[in-house]
């Protein structure tokens, strides 16, 4: 078994993200309105970045929390189905398991690199507000109101550890599954249920991998398209701190899109690498067909039943065996996943258009306003 979280203070940061975001922002909206109860909170009138960045942490984790559920069951899908097979077989190994790749799997996860990771991220996100001017309010005659919140301004930056933490994860699932050809085989078994070779568990755990850095694109995507759409045009641009931050997101989730692409890609790349040798059973197999059906046809009219019956059983036994062979997918992705994964392509595209101000000479083109 695989544990993606094994430190204490990260197990419990998401498990109560969703409480914890959500209740500090309010604790300090009314702090704002304690102190000075006849204006509009600073958070709401200079500080949107801020607001709009903890919609997108709280959309990063939600779907980071999906992603680490899914880490475990995937392994232990690939190596209880023997999809993952070892290139040296440990003695006295059991046949569906194979615990030394789950160890190494949690061990990387859980590396003290992560802890650096974090840290480099939440530096950088205190050293931008810094550098913004808005990381200290001065202070007022609110007395200790105002330090309160100068702190619950601070407790925020934390949030950005945690999401460095998570990144540091999703990397380590795209080199692991990217390196473990070294130690393992990836073998596709052809009358899997799945109808993908057995790896629709991996398609899944991309698309996953994907909507971590997706999903929290769709905030950044607001403000990118803010003057391609009339309801939110008519109350101005976004200001240009906005605009960077739309863009910053955007990156994470071509990066994300990228890590899951790459999984995609290696496992579609080993299924192809089994099509040389598929082509060859394949003709092998329609000639036993073949020759099955013609010994059925050749059999006497009064020939034993029970030798015509399993005559006739193994000609339906040939046969679903080659139309699986004829209709390999070499992507581990049914209809709906890959409508899914096409529908991240198109989220992020739209913002790459609008950030290099494409809408405009299409609409001119098309001799549009």
């Amino acid at each position: 078994m695989v544990t993606p979280l094994k430190d204490p203070i990260e197990k419990w940061f998401f498990r109560h993200f969703a409480v914890v975001i959500p209740a500090l922002y309010g604790l300090r909206l009314l702090v704002q309105y304690a102190m000075a109860p006849d204006e509009v909170p600073y958070t709401w009138r200079y500080d949107v970045v801020r607001t709009a960045s903890e919609m997108a942490l709280l959309l990063a984790f939600f779907m980071g929390n999906r992603f680490l559920a899914a880490i475990d069951p995937t392994l232990v899908a690939l190596t209880a189905n023997r999809l993952l097979r070892p290139r040296k077989q440990p003695e006295n190994a059991s046949s569906g398991s194979d615990p030394l790749l789950h160890r190494r799997l949690e061990r990387w996860l859980n590396d003290r690199a992560r802890i650096a990771v974090g840290t480099l991220a939440a530096v950088i996100s205190a050293l931008y507000y810094w550098q913004k001017g808005n990381f200290v309010r001065p202070a007022s005659s609110a007395g200790l109101l105002a330090y309160l919140d100068v702190a619950l301004y601070l407790v925020p930056v934390a949030y950005v550890y945690f999401l460095g933490v998570l990144a540091w994860r999703m990397g380590v699932i795209a080199v692991f599954f990217w390196s473990v050809t070294r130690t393992h085989h990836i073998v596709p078994q052809l009358l899997h249920p799945d109808h993908l070779c057995g790896f629709a568990v991996i398609g899944e755990l991309c698309l996953r991998i994907i909507y971590v850095a997706v999903v929290p694109a769709l905030v950044s995507g607001v403000f990118l398209l803010w003057p391609y759409i009339p309801l939110l045009s008519q109350y101005g641009s976004p200001n240009e701190t906005l605009e960077v931050f739309a863009r910053g997101i955007l990156c994470a989730g071509i990066v994300g899109l990228l890590l899951g692409w790459g999984v995609l890609w290696k496992f579609h790349k080993a299924i192809v690498d089994y099509l040389g040798q598929w082509q060859i059973d394949i003709a092998q197999l329609a000639d036993r067909l073949i020759a099955e059906k013609q010994s059925v046809l050749s059999l006497a009219a009064n020939a034993d039943v029970d030798l015509l019956a399993a005559r006739l059983k193994r000609i339906a036994e040939l046969q679903q065996l080659y139309d699986s062979n004829r209709h390999v997918r070499t992507w581990p992705l049914d209809r709906a996943k890959a409508v899914r994964l096409w529908g991240s392509v198109v989220i992020l595209a739209g913002q790459v258009a609008a950030v290099m101000e494409t809408f405009p000479r299409i609409l001119g083109a098309l001799g549009g306003p």
